[in-house]
């Protein structure tokens, strides 16, 4: 998936540490348990600390957002549906009701917000839908099949709010006969989906985000 760094928090970049299978860019990763954090799973997520719905100091996922120049930046960050500003108090606070649940706590913005969004204005967009790799200089390098600035030329996506105002962003790939798109009926024609991956397996030959497009790995340019 991705490379974790800690951060000044102590804060796994993409996984918290409480939980090091738990990754916030994979909307697979969304529980009860973190239903009921509000926390948000899907791509551009990111990880940060605090104690939402509870007693003890956690951490969590949720969609940060930066705004203004560098040198200047001003850092949200979405909690549930609500996006609340990072000041000089160093901490968010969370008080929200979505139907009979009452949301209290607090998360704390990263130690430094200048680097914190330093290194976001670096990152790869949308997180290379989860179809690429993020190069160093910030641009996509796509998996096969898939193409475009963010890797998504294949992606439909869509947002799940659950009952405690908890998101997370449902990636489907067009094509793939489990998920959903522009034509979900479709199979991987010359191909197997693979379940997990949510990507077409293609057979020798074929190519393509759909196995539709002929390979000719044996054409040559001589004669007989």
């Amino acid at each position: 998936m991705a490379t974790c760094v800690r951060d000044l928090n102590g804060c796994m970049y993409y996984k918290p540490t409480d939980n090091l299978t738990q990754d916030c860019k994979s909307n697979n990763q969304a529980t009860q348990r973190s239903e009921e954090h509000l926390q948000s799973y899907g791509f551009n997520r990111r990880c940060f600390v605090g104690a939402v719905n509870s007693t003890t100091t956690q951490s969590y996922c949720y969609l940060p957002r930066c705004t203004g120049a560098k040198g200047s930046y001003t850092l949200q960050i979405q909690v549930g549906s609500t996006w609340h500003t990072c000041d000089n108090t160093g901490k968010i606070v969370v008080n929200s009701k979505v139907g009979d649940v009452n949301n209290t706590g607090h998360v704390s913005c990263p130690a430094n917000v200048e680097a914190f969004c330093n290194r976001e204005s670096t990152s790869c967009v949308n997180d290379c839908s989860g179809r690429g790799r993020c190069q160093k200089n910030g641009q996509c390098l796509c998996y096969a099949g898939f193409e475009g600035l963010d890797c998504g030329s294949m992606i439909a996506t869509k947002t799940e709010w659950n009952r405690f105002g908890g998101i997370r962003t449902i990636t489907k790939v067009k094509g793939c006969p489990q998920d959903e798109g522009d034509d979900h009926n479709s199979t991987c024609n010359n191909g197997t989906c693979l379940v997990n991956v949510g990507m077409c397996q293609c057979e020798v030959g074929w190519k393509g985000a759909r196995c539709d497009q002929e390979d000719n790995l044996w054409t040559t340019n001589d004669t007989e």
